[in-house]
């Protein structure tokens, strides 16, 4: 698993989804009303590889690479 950390000036809506090497969204979070919080991802099931976190929100898009080993 993996903890991602969120901040914004102001509330805002977000989603975010994991996303393997094919391009295959594999897990999706939407969260209503975020300014800063905590969000965990379970990632018990994928197999052990380089995946990427895309974060959007009305104002933002940001990609993040993150390795699975377990």
């Amino acid at each position: 698993n993996f903890t991602v950390t969120l901040s914004f000036e102001k509330a805002t809506h977000v989603r975010l989804q994991l996303i393997n090497q094919l391009g295959e969204v594999v897990q999706t979070k939407t969260l209503q009303n975020v300014v800063a919080n905590m969000y965990d991802f379970d990632v018990t099931g994928l197999s052990n590889g380089i995946y990427f976190l895309r974060l959007a929100t009305n104002d933002l898009v940001q990609m993040k690479k993150v390795v699975v080993q377990q």
